[in-house]
């Protein structure tokens, strides 16, 4: 199927797949902030004018290489945050000859090494999806996401971001069940190409010893963890994860 895409700058591709619910809005923090490189940032299914079909994540990967194709590209890095990480993964896995590198964010291999989320945060974000996407909602979720630091102006553009950008519950749904069978723990040693693990310290959604099993399974991997940072701490971190990923695209 055909999806949905953005595209931004000149340079080596870099693919980028969005976390669970979300869409491009959320590289907002590296639209041209990445010099040299070609942000490629596509929509999964049901989200960002993408239809909506049945899928595993091996399929949203497969959506990747697809663009990759009507592109006429090759190869390209790539870059997934939380499920996106998880899409990358499989992109890694079924495509290794158009993998340039997997760059993993916030993310897990699952399986029965993966460290889920405990009770208390799982009770807290069921509560706040029963309320609905609200400004009082989306603003009582910033504990999970960013640091007690965090800029209030970043804030206030996250927020505004993302009440203007919400999928319908069906995409939801259909995104947390393919993500709870996702399970890459006895496949992922198989990639042997450059890789780049980051994750915030402070994770309780993708919660941060998720990191240490990734990094048992790309041995060859660089890794850089943020220490106060929580989930999204591609967004409250974006200068210093640009330039991590720039370097690791340009080496």
């Amino acid at each position: 199927m055909q999806s949905c895409y953005e595209s931004i700058g000149q340079g080596p591709p870099l693919l980028l797949f969005n976390g669970l619910g979300f869409s491009r809005w959320s590289w907002s923090w590296q639209w041209n902030s990445l010099p040299g490189l070609r942000l490629l940032a596509i929509e999964n299914r049901g989200v960002g004018g993408s239809a909506l079909a049945p899928f595993e994540l091996a399929d949203l990967a497969d959506d990747g290489a697809r663009l990759l194709d009507r592109l006429g590209l090759e190869r390209a890095h790539i870059w997934g945050v939380s499920m996106g990480g998880m899409i990358a993964q499989e992109f890694a896995l079924k495509h290794p000859d158009r993998c340039a590198g997997l760059i993993l964010g916030c993310t897990m291999a699952g399986g029965p090494s993966a460290t889920y989320m405990g009770t208390d945060t799982l009770e807290f974000m069921a509560r706040l999806a029963r309320e609905g996407l609200t400004d009082a909602s989306v603003r009582g979720a910033m504990r999970l996401n960013f640091s007690d630091s965090v800029d209030p102006g970043l804030v206030d553009r996250y927020v505004a971001l993302r009440m203007s950008h919400n999928p319908p519950l069906e995409t939801w749904t259909r995104q947390r069940e393919a993500t709870a069978r996702f399970d890459a723990s006895s496949r992922l040693h198989a990639y042997r190409g450059p890789a780049l693990l980051m994750h915030g310290g402070d994770d309780q959604v993708v919660p941060s010893a998720n990191l240490a099993v990734l990094q048992r399974l790309l041995p060859q991997a660089q890794v850089h963890s943020f220490p106060h940072a929580r989930h999204l701490f591609w967004i409250e971190h974006a200068p210093e994860v640009n330039q991590l990923v720039r370097n690791f695209v340009l080496a």
